[in-house]
């Protein structure tokens, strides 16, 4: 047999074979066998694919905090994290607005600003229209200056949702020159404002006039603001102060609250830390400062010296409704401790507390709570706490605003992703 012969036959052979144990594999049984397993794989959900998209909605909003609460905006514990377990997922978390409307930015050091900003603009793309909480700023704000200004420029477009806001600025020096948009304009959604700087308050430069008529708390740094030296009519708009149920000033001169507390005239609660300042004084005489609402009224440390004279403004206050009181006394020292508490007797007195008063508390003082019970026998709850006593409260307001409730208003510590840290400076 040649050789093409015997390959043709070979090939045969290998045909007839082939087509043997073709036919063994396609056998009915284990065919259909197998097309019914399949079957079954494709109509079988797993669980989790079978919940309502309304549903997971509802469990996803369970990996954040609360609103307002902010979650981190990037890594563990963001929104984000959501968006990379499956495509599902990720469609679901982009169509559920709520869970993008708590933005704290420039808190985490670890990532860089500009993949922080480019985060910030697309979540107030998927919040939709809802009302927004925002943080801006950090303990590293000096550093984040250069792109302070790009970030406030993108949420001010969306100034009309803030509900909540808390914006710390960065040291002058540290903006290098940049020109701030100013905000101001119509807020109608915010109800807490938070406005803490590094040194220069912004408060009449870079922040207000605002429109916000449903504002109830602001907690405002105040150094180096000098109302006087504003038109009196702009002190008005910067802020809808009689709109203002809690307010807190930190770092006021004794003009300073002259001049807002006369505008306040709804507060239920007031926070004050003055501070002196040599070119600003308050007026010899000033007139009534009505609080008829005001219930609790603290009046923090001088960090200052000489001390600032803030007697003045104390003995006008008119707050019949006032039950406690905060009172540090080396804001009305006179050289020895017997006048300066007979001016803090003046001052309780002059707040025309019609019964209501109920506790005070002084810090700093060189007598004892009976000498002030003996001069003051209507107040049920009176402690006094010398300088050098060890075992009182801090010169701190803080345990105190902390135990009396609705006085800590720092929205950093109560909103941001890494609770109970005021931003000190």
């Amino acid at each position: 047999m040649t050789t093409l012969a015997a390959a043709r036959w070979r090939l045969s052979e290998l045909e007839f074979e082939i087509s043997r144990l073709q036919t063994q594999l396609d056998l009915p049984g284990p065919v259909f066998e197998r097309a019914s397993v399949q079957d079954h794989l494709a109509e079988y959900k797993y669980p989790i694919h079978s919940i309502p998209n309304e549903i997971l909605s509802e469990i996803f909003l369970q990996y954040i905090p609360l609103y307002p609460a902010c979650p981190p905006l990037l890594g563990d514990g963001s929104p984000t994290k959501l968006t990379h377990i499956c495509r599902h997922w990720r469609q679901i978390a982009h169509s559920t607005p709520s869970l993008w409307r708590a933005i704290e930015v420039f808190a985490q050091a670890v990532y860089p600003p500009v993949p922080q900003i480019e985060a910030v603009e697309t979540w107030l793309k998927r919040s939709g229209s809802l009302s927004l909480s925002i943080l801006v700023g950090s303990r590293w704000a000096d550093a984040l200056a250069p792109h302070m200004s790009q970030l406030l420029e993108l949420i001010s477009l969306h100034h009309t949702r803030w509900q909540h806001c808390a914006l710390l600025f960065p040291l002058p020096r540290w903006t290098h020159g940049q020109s701030w948009s100013r905000i101001s304009g119509l807020f109608p959604r915010l109800e807490r404002l938070d406005i803490q700087a590094r040194t220069t308050s912004p408060l009449g430069s870079l922040v207000g006039p605002l429109n916000a008529p449903q504002l109830r708390t602001a907690y405002l740094d105040a150094f180096q603001f000098r109302p006087q030296e504003l038109e009196e009519s702009l002190v008005a708009q910067l802020l809808p102060w009689n709109r203002l149920t809690r307010l807190s000033l930190k770092y006021a001169t004794p003009g300073a609250v002259d001049a807002i507390l006369h505008l306040t005239t709804n507060l239920v609660f007031c926070s004050l830390r003055v501070r002196a300042k040599s070119e600003d004084r308050s007026r010899e005489h000033v007139p009534a400062i009505h609080l008829p609402a005001l219930r609790f009224f603290v009046v923090g440390e001088p960090d200052d010296d000489p001390t600032p004279d803030i007697y003045p403004v104390l003995k006008a206050v008119r707050a019949p409704a006032l039950e406690k009181l905060y009172f540090n006394a080396m804001l009305l020292w006179q050289g020895t401790g017997d006048r300066t508490a007979t001016r803090v007797v003046d001052v309780v007195q002059a707040f025309g507390c019609r019964g209501s008063l109920q506790h005070i508390c002084i810090v700093d003082t060189s007598l004892n709570a009976e000498n002030y019970r003996s001069m003051l026998p209507r107040i049920p709850t009176i402690e006094a706490f010398q300088r050098d006593d060890v075992s009182g409260p801090p010169r701190n307001t803080g345990p105190y605003e902390a135990a009396w409730g609705e006085l800590s208003w720092d929205l950093f510590n109560l909103l941001g992703s890494n609770p109970g840290q005021e931003m000190r400076y």
